[in-house]
């Protein structure tokens, strides 16, 4: 490692260079902070439902206009009824498969 005095001699032989070196990056700090200025724009405020003034928060009305669990209960009856068909109309969407897979073997697992 260089003695103390050898590095005072490197830096007066090479003080224009450490100069240099100095400004462009004082101008550089310069330049990226006016670039940060520059994008710097007023914020936006939203009103919110807890603003002096404000309306009631709208997002909670579809639950409000929601209808209640006794009417909802009352379409329980009819699911079976509905749903009734579904399995079978999976079934034979994949039966092509089920049957392609039944002479490659009993079990694959």
């Amino acid at each position: 490692m260089p003695e103390f005095a050898e590095l005072v001699a490197i830096a007066e032989a090479n003080w224009l260079g450490f100069a240099l070196v100095v400004v462009i990056g004082l101008l550089v700090a310069w330049w990226l902070y006016g670039q940060s200025a520059a994008k710097r724009r007023k914020r936006h405020h939203a009103p919110d439902a807890l603003d002096e003034g404000a309306a009631p928060a709208a997002r909670n009305q579809a639950l409000i206009d929601a209808p209640s669990a006794v009417t909802a209960a009352s379409f329980a009856a009819t699911g079976p009824d509905i749903m009734a068909g579904i399995g079978e109309a999976a079934a034979m969407g994949a039966m092509p498969e089920v049957q392609k897979a039944a002479p490659e073997g009993a079990d694959n697992l």
